[in-house]
């Protein structure tokens, strides 16, 4: 018999104002904001910038919007559209290998699809993160609960959490099939840097080596990279 966790979902935390849309201004007006950490090729940012502007293009706007409105709903309808089912697809492979079936309450339809038309100043109308989220649930939870302060999700920080992805990603870069659509120098300061100083972008980097590394050898595709259009 299979065993069920229940566990909050970060989709429906974004939603109302526990995660700010664009914290980073670098980011969130790059062309596409996930370049900034990525280490793969040029070759391949074509693709990766017309995938990108195809989504912004599914985003319905509302009329009147500010740049900054605009710009935080592009990034609101980008979350669950397109990162968050690559996070539940894996959360269900992971779970279900052991028999464990985890539930996402707060993924409910109707609890990401209405406060997306929420405008953000609502969302924290108090300067807090959740201003809304709280206002509602007033009266129904202890204040203690109310007034607690968004924990986001642990992390580990032992050396080894990090120097186990820079090895994967050195001894993946030993196969040609690899180099060739990875940008080495954007790789190789992740590699040289001391574990216990990495950070969150490098570790983005070395992952994303290895995922590279784990799909190629897995599907065996056909790679003909060609020169980005001028």
């Amino acid at each position: 018999m299979s065993e069920t966790w229940t566990p909050r979902c970060t989709c429906c935390s974004g939603r109302y104002g526990g995660t700010p849309p664009s914290p980073c201004p670098a980011r969130s007006s790059a062309a596409t904001p996930g370049s900034t950490a990525l280490e793969l090729d040029p070759h391949i940012g074509e693709f990766r910038e017309d995938t990108y502007r195809s989504a912004l293009a599914a985003v319905p706007h509302l009329d009147g919007e500010t740049p900054t409105e605009h710009r935080q709903r592009e990034m609101q309808h980008l979350s669950p559209t397109r990162w968050l089912p690559q996070l539940l697809h894996r959360k269900d492979r992971l779970s279900m290998v052991r028999g464990l079936e985890v539930r996402v309450p707060y993924g409910d339809h109707r609890r990401v699809q209405y406060p997306f038309d929420v405008p953000w100043a609502l969302k924290s109308f108090d300067g807090r993160e959740k201003s809304l989220l709280r206002a509602a649930g007033k009266g129904w939870v202890p204040d203690a609960v109310l007034r607690r302060p968004k924990n986001h999700s642990p992390a580990t920080h032992h050396p080894d959490c990090n120097r186990g992805p820079q090895d994967l990603a050195r001894d993946a870069l030993t196969v040609e099939r690899v180099r060739a659509p990875a940008d080495e120098t954007r790789v190789k300061p992740c590699l040289d840097t001391p574990p216990e100083q990495l950070g969150r972008g490098h570790r983005l980097r070395l992952e994303r080596v290895v995922d590279l590394a784990l799909w190629l050898d897995r599907y065996q595709p056909e790679l003909a990279l060609q020169e980005p259009h001028a």
